[in-house]
């Protein structure tokens, strides 16, 4: 734990827990972007991540710090990260990365990656792709 996000070392990644105000009142949590260093939690829902309820949110977000995008976004830039509709109704429908508002993301069972997501996240930390400030 940290009192300054300045004391934060280079290759670590910083939890932030923030209020359930502003721009975090819609949320459940934010990665400061793709392959970044920061997670904003929304401070309303780690009593369900502490009692075991939401299995998801810490894992979605770090999966974004990761390099991971939604796999249910048409709009994202990276087309071997999304999937088709047919594919969202497969058994990978409990996987951790659909965006909030898809009908497979659930609190409790969004908790899987898939072999490739994982390939990806190993091919981004070799090419220094995550972590970043």
């Amino acid at each position: 734990m940290i009192s300054n996000e300045n004391l934060r070392l280079s290759n670590e990644l910083l939890l932030n827990i923030k209020d359930n105000t502003g721009y975090m009142k819609m949320l459940y949590g934010k990665a400061n972007k793709i392959g970044g260093g920061n997670v904003d939690l929304n401070e309303s829902v780690v009593q369900n991540i502490i009692s075991n309820a939401d299995n998801n949110t810490i894992i979605h977000e770090f999966g974004h710090t990761l390099g991971l995008l939604h796999v249910n976004d048409t709009y994202q830039t990276d087309p071997q990260q999304y999937w088709t509709v047919k594919k969202q109704h497969t058994k990978d429908s409990t996987n951790a990365m659909f965006s909030g508002d898809s009908r497979y993301m659930h609190d409790k069972t969004s908790k899987t990656i898939t072999r490739q997501q994982l390939d990806l996240i190993i091919q981004n930390y070799r090419f220094g792709k995550i972590n970043l400030m």
